[in-house]
């Protein structure tokens, strides 16, 4: 997300988000979550995640240290069912 920081603006209100995890992750993916969305208000990528409106976590085939993440505002379509495809 930092990388692609340039290339779209923060998001300031409401929006879904989904994550992929690696497989080999330990521990629960809901603390994983909320570690992701407090990370992505520090860095001024969405403005708090009290304007999560839903979220969608899997495990999947992703390279271990990695976390794929997909956020779109409200009304630009729905994050689906992710999947590491």
């Amino acid at each position: 997300m930092l990388q692609k920081r340039q290339l779209a603006a923060p998001i300031r209100g409401p929006y879904r988000c989904g994550m992929i995890f690696p497989r080999t992750l330990k521990g629960d993916l809901d603390g994983r979550a909320k570690l992701v969305l407090d990370f992505m208000v520090s860095r001024g990528l969405t403005s708090d995640d009290k304007f999560l409106q839903g979220i969608h976590c899997v495990r999947d085939d992703v390279p271990d240290g990695y976390v794929i993440i997909q956020v779109k505002e409200e009304g630009q379509g729905d994050v689906g069912p992710c999947t590491g495809k």
